[in-house]
């Protein structure tokens, strides 16, 4: 009798997405929420702690180390955000989604209602408007909001790798690791980088899942089983990634005293605010000014302040120059913004805290 008026789609979409609404809500979200808990003590501790930026790879103007990690925090907030906004759907109508079994038995019966009533006790919503098979929408649309959050937890991946390249954070010594097979001295990222390869795999699979899983042969064909039975290895592999992701974010710490001895050996990295300045105060081609004195130069402190002195401007133009050559201070709002992404994301848990994702509970 479970099998009664139905065809197997109709028991099978319900079974998949009860699966998967329990490995993201069981599984998946509380994992990434060690990753954004993280990352709001991060963002909160390192707010105020200076690190040059770099754009194109090359010196640019300074941020802080905390609001390096905000950004990351705000972007999973808004990927949770999506995901949390889905609404799993189900379908219960028989062969070709017309009910026809159901009105051939029990002509009186309210077959929309039983459909609605049984999707609701599962926690879905209803998609009355269905051939044989189940909606798939709401699917593709969960996995390309599992595929913003993979996107972000690569990035961070990849960018964790190079900030220990670049020594602005540090990789913990473990006795234990092996940092290469053949050359002792080194640590390799190597968690961060685990993580971003299966980050990789995801997105392949999602990709193929996304172009293909809602594409049918007229009422049905069964082009898009092995699709479905590839839900599981998505969430598995991304699930992977995030937890060599923690693994990486307990290994790596910034290096607060070399961010700072790189800042002072890039002075240069101010001109943006001294030809921006400049051009307030109508100094004409103040940009190309600049750029003479900077581009692809290595320059002291003294040597700005030498420039600036020589500048066609007022003394108090001047002041206001000198006031913010120092690279360590020059950070703008960055503490002000990395605090707010930690409000950002308080609200966020506050709010999303009374249901499930993927479900109506």
């Amino acid at each position: 009798f479970i099998h009664i008026f139905l065809t197997s789609e109709d028991t099978i979409n319900v079974a998949q997405k009860t699966m998967l609404s329990k490995a993201i809500n069981k599984v998946f979200v509380p994992n990434v929420y060690r990753i954004t808990d993280l990352l709001e003590q991060l963002s909160t501790t390192f707010a105020s702690d200076p690190v040059m930026a770099r754009t194109h790879f090359q010196p640019a103007s300074p941020t802080t180390f905390g609001k390096i990690y905000a950004n990351y925090l705000s972007r999973l907030v808004d990927g949770l955000s999506r995901l949390h906004s889905i609404t799993l759907e189900t379908k219960i109508n028989g062969a070709v989604g017309n009910y026809n079994a159901f009105v051939a038995t029990h002509p009186d019966l309210n077959w929309i209602g039983y459909s609605q009533e049984l999707s609701n006790r599962f926690g879905f919503e209803v998609c009355l408007w269905t051939d044989q098979r189940g909606p798939q929408h709401d699917v593709i649309r969960t996995f390309q909001a599992l595929q913003e959050i993979n996107n972000i937890i690569q990035d961070i991946s990849q960018d964790l790798s190079l900030y220990g390249g670049l020594k602005t954070m540090y990789f913990s010594k473990i006795a234990s690791h092996v940092g290469s097979s053949v050359m002792p001295h080194k640590i390799n990222p190597w968690f961060a980088e685990v993580a971003e390869g299966n980050c990789k795999k995801v997105n392949a699979l999602i990709n193929g899942l996304s172009n293909e899983l809602d594409i049918s042969r007229l009422q049905r064909d069964l082009s898009d089983h092995d699709w479905g039975r590839s839900f599981g290895e998505i969430v598995g592999y991304l699930l992977i990634a995030v937890e060599h992701l923690n693994i990486a974010f307990g290994l790596v710490h910034p290096d607060l005293e070399y961010a700072k001895k790189e800042l002072s050996e890039n002075p240069q990295i101010v001109s943006e605010a001294i030809q921006t300045i400049l051009r307030v105060h109508g100094v004409e081609d103040a940009y190309n000014l600049l750029k003479e004195k900077t581009r692809g130069k290595s320059i002291s402190n003294n040597d700005l302040v030498a420039f600036i002195e020589e500048l066609p401007a007022s003394q108090q133009v001047k002041n206001q120059l000198l006031a913010v050559i120092d690279p360590k201070e020059y950070t703008g709002l960055a503490a002000v913004l990395a605090r707010s992404a930690v409000e950002k994301y308080k609200q966020f848990r506050q709010k999303t805290s009374e249901r499930a994702y993927l479900t109506k509970v």
